[in-house]
């Protein structure tokens, strides 16, 4: 009894705050990266960011720093070697962390668990791994034992909210079948329902103690004729204790056997889903391919932009040198007409000479005319004379004017140039996520085995009978312990025929016992009858699973769910939820961020831009404390957690 009551100890009703996040080489966050949530930590944080980018392994960093291992969509665990930044992977950098601060039973809290290892291996991170916790500054000697009284690991789920996982949510939904008991255990934790278990277990044994002590003394007291009353008694007693293990048994069979159930058929969900997942892949290749693609197209552009870039560098100047040139130019070409007109004026007066006659009106020339005209030849021929020798216009000036004036229309602004490297990071960015999500999918679509659905089919099939069978025996032990219950209650009332103070002050305290177990029994029927997840409509109406149609109905009945449990848990731990809204229009959404603050102390939402606009903070009415992105800088450097801009 001691060990099942020391239980009691497991179990902390403060709030558990985180004040800080640091992250080392974890994921896609190369170095360290820290996140801050100012205050104490109580309040909505935003953490945005596009798929691909890291908003899950920020919540997957926190879940390995608890429990140092961390599981994929499909219930996979997630390899080490995984976990590692593949930049550190590429520097040998073999070592990654988490340190996690936080306030609890007010006082300061710092986990930190991180691993290193010669060579990248999953057996050497294993055990390279280290764990501390320290509480106000004090190491704790038991690290693992520490954080699973905090925040047992099977409860986690429902602190750690992924709106991508949500059939393990739906599961709870299913009011019809076995699917129900999956996710049992852990809710009953949340809700201390344990607790009760081992109180009315306890209590069990002491009315069973108290019962061969009133047995022993009526033997004692009531002499030889209650001596068969009383080895009747006893002989019944350990033939329904024997029964009571055997049905105790046979429903721990049936429980392993309903959760080796759930697992094989969302197992066979997830290959029956193959095919759209391979439809999804073939899209999301061809989009990577048809951008690829244009950031080839774009390349292009830049590298001609760059083949021409010495001619924007020469730009400047070649305005100087086309002015100087065109200078040049119109003087020579002045010079030139000059001289040909020259040339012109005196070949006619040549021929005016020679033929005595005016050229331009044919009449004759008198004597004084004709003297004249020779005094003016001289000098005109002077005048060519001069100007011959002053070089001739060299044409290729006009051609270097317009081979420069052709390089200024040829000039790459660096407004240009940064349109075109702004929509090649774009692109690569694009890339870069579609490649995360392609690879997520090849991981979906690996180690597929054909021939896997017929045998879980057959598999299942075999459970449901075992199952079946054992609830048969179970319905048959059940029979059996009621009627010798019925026949020990009236051994019992014989043997309460000693009229002795003793007996009858034994007799009061079993009566006692019982009537307390009653209570704790009451107490766990009341949970599990009213252990229901329902829709109910305006009118009063209450839908089951068969008639929700939506699978963003069911996605608010699971937050209904959580918000429920983490209100009535005796754990208080913040609430971390990856793409809560992932199947909400945008009505329901409104409504939910509305009731958001109401669920947790500390909510962190881990969102895309299509889940949370801008205008959606007007809804957390003043409760939004802290607002992170997650922006993914390229394949080297990895992603980094700043605060959001506006």
């Amino acid at each position: 009894m001691k060990s099942k009551s020391s239980w009691r100890n497991n179990w902390e009703g403060s709030d558990l705050l985180i004040e800080k996040i640091r992250i080392v080489n974890f994921g896609p966050f190369y170095g360290e990266n820290e996140i801050v949530f100012p205050g104490d930590g109580s309040g909505v944080h935003l953490i945005r960011g596009d798929n691909g980018q890291g908003k899950t392994s920020i919540q997957r960093a926190v879940l390995w720093n608890l429990y140092g291992k961390v599981f994929d969509r499909k219930g996979q665990a997630i390899r080490s070697t995984s976990l590692l930044n593949r930049t550190a992977a590429s520097e040998d950098l073999y070592q990654f962390g988490v340190v996690v601060y936080f306030k609890h039973e007010g006082k300061e809290w710092v986990i930190s668990r991180k691993t290193s290892a010669r060579t990248h291996s999953d057996r050497m991170y294993e055990a390279g791994m280290k764990i501390d916790v320290v509480r106000d500054g004090e190491p704790q000697p038991n690290p693992e034992h520490t954080i699973q009284r905090i925040i047992p690991q099977d409860v986690n789920r429902f602190f750690f909210f992924d709106g991508e996982m949500l059939r393990d949510y739906e599961e709870l939904l299913d009011q019809t079948s076995r699917a129900m008991n999956f996710l049992r255990d852990s809710i009953e934790h949340v809700l201390g329902i344990p607790l009760l278990r081992i109180a009315r277990d306890d209590l069990y044994e002491v009315q069973r103690r108290s019962e061969n002590q009133h047995a022993k003394l009526t033997r004692r007291l009531g002499g030889k004729e209650y001596e068969k009353l009383v080895d009747d008694f006893q002989t019944i007693s350990q033939e329904i204790d024997a029964r009571q293990k055997q049905i105790k048994e046979m429903d721990r069979q049936v429980s392993q056997l309903d959760l080796e159930t759930a697992d094989k058929k969302r197992r066979l969900a997830d290959i029956a889903s193959v095919q759209e997942v391979a439809r999804e892949r073939i899209r999301v290749e061809e989009e990577i391919s048809a951008l690829e693609d244009a950031r080839e197209r774009e390349m292009e552009i830049s590298k001609g932009f760059a083949a021409q870039l010495y001619k924007t560098i020469l730009v400047r100047s070649s305005e100087d040198v086309i002015a100087r040139l065109q200078s040049k130019h119109e003087a020579a070409m002045e010079r030139y007409n000059t001289k040909q007109h020259l040339i012109a004026q005196a070949e006619q007066i040549q021929s005016a000479t020679r033929s005595r006659k005016c050229r331009v009106c044919g009449s004759v020339l008198d004597g004084e005319k004709l003297e004249i005209l020779k005094r003016d030849l001289p000098d005109i021929n002077l005048r060519i004379q001069q100007l011959t020798e002053v070089p001739e216009p060299n044409l290729e000036y006009e051609d270097h004017v317009n081979r420069l004036k052709h390089l200024q229309n040829q000039m790459v602004s660096g407004k240009t140039i940064k349109e075109v490297e702004a929509r090649i990071m774009g692109i690569d960015h694009k890339i870069s996520a579609l490649k995360s999500t392609l690879g997520g999918l090849r991981e979906k679509l690996a180690g597929v085995d054909q021939d896997e659905p017929r045998r879980m089919e057959i598999e299942i099939e075999e459970a449901t009978k075992e199952i079946g069978r054992l609830q048969g025996l179970k319905s048959a032990e059940e029979s059996r312990n009621l009627e010798d219950l019925e026949t020990k209650a009236e051994l019992d009332q014989k043997i309460r025929g000693v009229d002795r103070e003793e007996l009858m002050l034994l007799a009061k305290r079993v009566d006692l016992i019982k009537s307390v177990r009653a209570v704790f029994d009451q107490a766990v029927s009341i949970y599990r009858d009213d252990r229901r997840v329902n829709i109910v409509t305006e009118s009063g109406a209450v839908l089951d699973r068969a008639e929700w149609r939506s699978s963003g109905e069911e996605q608010i009945v699971a937050l209904a769910l959580i918000g429920a449990l983490n209100r009535c848990a005796h754990i208080k731990a913040p609430l971390f939820m990856d793409t809560p809204f992932g199947r909400l229009d945008t009505k329901h959404g409104k409504r939910v961020l509305t009731f958001l603050p109401n669920l947790a102390e500390q909510i962190v939402l881990l969102v895309t831009d299509r889940e949370f606009r801008r205008e959606d903070e007007e809804y957390l009415a003043g409760h939004l404390k802290s607002d992170h992105t997650v922006i993914h800088r390229g394949e080297r450097e990895g992603s980094r957690i700043v605060r959001t801009t506006r």
